[in-house]
């Protein structure tokens, strides 16, 4: 269970920039990494950044407009599940402490139904398929998310990165805009890369 003080960290507060958002969410995420037990570098390493993904999936929500409003908010995941129970615990905690929007998760095995999501984050698992994923997904405003090496470039909208041993990110806003999405000025801002 992630303690109440470090996903207050992670959720935004109008009065602070973006910059100051982002680093208050990455000290949330920390303070939920010194909770975890010990384990070898390797494996540390892999957790530290599948934890800060799945931080930014939920704040990727924050800063991307769909073309429907909903009160429920979806984030999806396709094929092999990275994150363990990592997601879970931040979307369960953030609904606590913000009930006016609920969040859900979602794991599938297949593309098929996941087009109602908001964001389907696309597993390394699914590399075989990834194009015939991002043909079902592309008429739909879903926000496709993954770490594969060249999603963005290949048609996805955010492509999880390792620059300087530090997890970022690019985006692809001409795919974004072909789905009606809006990624804010501020997400493109602090994006290591835009196409």
């Amino acid at each position: 269970m992630l303690h109440s003080a470090a996903m207050k960290t992670i959720l935004p507060s109008r009065a602070f920039s973006l910059k100051k958002y982002f680093f208050k969410a990455m000290l949330g995420v920390s303070l939920l990494l010194l909770n975890l037990s010990a384990m070898s570098s390797e494996t540390e390493i892999e957790i530290d950044a599948n934890v800060l993904k799945a931080a930014f999936l939920h704040n990727f929500l924050n800063f991307v407009v769909w073309p429907h409003t909903t009160e429920q908010l979806s984030v999806c995941v396709l094929g092999e599940n990275p994150f363990a129970n990592v997601l879970d615990e931040v979307i369960t905690e953030v609904n606590k402490l913000s009930p006016q929007s609920k969040i859900t998760t979602t794991y599938s095995q297949r593309v098929q139904g996941l087009e109602t999501c908001h964001i389907v984050y696309i597993s390394d698992s699914e590399k075989h398929r990834q194009g015939a994923i991002l043909d079902y997904l592309q008429p739909h405003p879903v926000l496709t998310v993954s770490s594969l090496p060249g999603f963005a470039q290949r048609g996805g909208d955010i492509e999880f990165v390792t620059v300087q041993k530090r997890v970022r990110f690019n985006i692809n806003n001409t795919a974004m805009k072909q789905k009606n999405l809006k990624a804010s000025a501020n997400l493109l801002h602090v994006a290591a890369e835009v196409f």
